[in-house]
């Protein structure tokens, strides 16, 4: 070693000698040591915590939408084809059913229709 640092060796061991044993020194190191085993089992403390509560959510969530996917109608014939409430006919049969039908001025200015017999 070198000269300078055994008297830094020297000068340490010289000031903190008896403190660590039983002095304020010691009080302190006890102290400082008490925290960082609480700051450690925080610390523990709060990993297990997160990766309990993320293994909950992910089950959760993956229970969740199992559940809505089992509870989704199979598609059928039938619901891909609704069922229409009108039917389609060609223009010669439009013309046919209108035919006897009439549409007159009114007295109001409005329009009336009339039904003509043939």
């Amino acid at each position: 070693m070198s000269k300078h640092r055994d008297q830094r060796q020297k000068m340490l061991a010289d000031t903190l000698d008896g403190d660590w044993t039983s002095g304020p020194a010691a009080t302190m190191a006890v102290r400082a040591a008490a925290l960082a085993r609480r700051r450690r089992a925080t610390r523990q403390c709060i990993g297990v915590l997160s990766s309990v509560t993320a293994l909950v959510v992910v089950a959760f969530f993956t229970r969740h939408f199992h559940a809505a996917e089992k509870n989704i109608p199979a598609v059928t014939e039938s619901a891909k084809t609704p069922a229409r409430s009108y039917t389609i006919i060609s223009d010669q049969e439009l013309i046919d059913s209108l035919a006897p039908l009439l549409i007159l001025p009114d007295e109001r200015g409005g329009r009336k229709i009339v039904l003509v017999d043939l």
